[in-house]
């Protein structure tokens, strides 16, 4: 699906010092389950800068807000992101409504 009502959601940022490796492993084991479970989810892919390891890019596309605003309040999710909290310094979450 493209087109109106679509959102993206960009993810960045830092994990703690000595846990960048725990955070992506951790990362990537949630995006495979979005990837394999989540059909509101039209794309997600994680990113590492290549010039400073512990820094950290998610991003995600949806149908729409309200799927995401859903997806957010589900137990698992909110599982994940404590556990994601505990390794990363800062995150910083922009959402994006599609525009064309």
């Amino acid at each position: 699906m493209t087109g109106a009502g679509q959102l993206a959601i960009l993810v960045i940022g830092r994990a703690k010092p000595g846990c960048a490796e725990e955070a992506t492993a951790l990362i990537t084991a949630q995006l495979e389950r979005i990837r394999k479970n989540e059909p509101a989810c039209v794309s997600i892919a994680a990113h590492r800068d290549g010039e400073d390891p512990d820094r950290l890019m998610l991003y995600e596309l949806w149908t729409d807000r309200p799927s995401f605003e859903a997806f957010l309040e589900r137990a698992d999710m909110v599982e994940y992101l404590d556990g994601l909290d505990r390794l990363l310094e800062s995150r910083e979450i922009t959402r994006w409504d599609l525009t064309g």
